[in-house]
């Protein structure tokens, strides 16, 4: 029965590893130049008398 359970642990393990592997193979990466900067524009309206709406524009020339 011990067989069995150092089977088990060994294929548990190689399984987990190779899900590590694979996330971290398949992990997308940034570089700083795909951040853009500060927004153009900022919209503040009121959305109620105890909320408000915030509108974004990006700024120009953002990679979509």
């Amino acid at each position: 029965m011990l067989y069995v359970s150092a089977q088990w642990a060994s294929l548990t393990l190689l399984l987990l590893l190779t899900v590590l592997v694979v996330s971290t193979v398949n992990a997308e990466f940034f570089v700083p130049e795909d951040v853009p900067g500060p927004p153009e524009k900022i919209l503040v309206s009121p959305a109620s008398d105890t909320s408000m709406r915030v509108q974004f524009f990006p700024p120009l020339n953002v990679k979509p």
